[in-house]
């Protein structure tokens, strides 16, 4: 299984489940590569260890994780960086970059990580205790509670 089209992010022989007829991936998509973590919570025979884990146990990669870059850049495309990240693409360097844990919800499939203020530039849009939020990279936009929209959408 590979992630790439040299041979440099290919982990051998991890169990990948194949797919024989799709809705909705372009012509230039050869399949999905899930990042989530183990799941934990639940005992499932088919489920191993995931994409990240294999290249790093296996040494192609230093690091169990990924970055991904959204660009605003015309000249800098949208980008995943696996078992790194490259903080070229960011303007203050590491130090711009922002780090947030991640668990995975009670049913096992969904990331999420906890929210306690959002900010839009210097403008607070809102702020809570705690308040889960998902992490879901294939989704277009931004969701928020009704609540939530009131209040931003007055400030913006």
């Amino acid at each position: 299984m590979c992630a790439s089209e040299g041979k440099d992010l290919c982990a051998k022989d991890f169990k990948f489940f194949a797919i024989y007829d799709d809705n909705g991936l372009s012509k230039h998509q050869d399949g999905v590569i899930g990042f989530a973590p183990r799941q934990t919570q639940k005992k499932n025979e088919n489920e191993g260890i995931s994409f990240i884990d294999a290249l790093k146990k296996q040494g192609k990669i230093d690091r169990a994780v990924f970055g991904l870059f959204v660009s605003r850049y015309p000249d800098k495309p949208h980008s995943v960086q696996i078992g790194d990240w490259d903080s070229s693409f960011v303007d203050q360097g590491d130090h711009g970059l922002e780090w947030f844990s991640i668990t995975v919800d009670n049913l096992g499939y969904k990331w999420q990580t906890d929210l306690t203020n959002a900010h839009f530039g210097s403008t607070k849009l809102f702020q809570h205790d705690f308040k889960w939020i998902e992490l879901n990279a294939g989704y277009e936009g931004i969701g928020l509670a009704s609540e939530d929209f009131e209040k931003a959408s007055q400030l913006l």
